[in-house]
């Protein structure tokens, strides 16, 4: 007889795994096992459902600032993600003057595309 509700497939198979043998055990516990994580599965979409409609939907930015980092620097070649000399004392990254310019040159140009 198939079991319309998971709840009462997961109670019908904890009451076969206490009255099971040692040598039946095994399926039971297997199949207990796949139970439990379809009602874990549920459980974890219907909080998320919930979770959803308490979240306000924010307006994502429109733009982000390109930052000088991300730029190869035009004095000293530095990459991005690199600084631009060895950190001084504090571990602050060096960048610069022209890394900077430049990045807010193309950051200027983007901009004037988007409005």
């Amino acid at each position: 007889m198939p079991f319309r509700r998971l709840e009462d497939r997961i109670r019908r198979l904890c009451g076969e795994a206490v009255a099971a043998s040692a040598s039946d055990l095994e399926p039971v516990i297997t199949e207990l096992k796949v139970a439990l994580h379809e009602h874990t599965e549920s459980l974890r979409k219907l909080a998320a459902s919930k979770l959803a409609l308490c979240i306000p939907v924010e307006k994502p930015t429109e733009y982000l600032a390109i930052s000088p980092m991300s730029v190869v620097c035009s004095r000293c070649r530095a990459q991005p993600g690199d600084g631009c000399e060895a950190p001084v004392r504090g571990g602050l990254a060096i960048v610069h003057v022209e890394r900077i310019k430049l990045a807010l040159a193309m950051d200027m140009s983007a901009r004037d595309r988007i409005a």
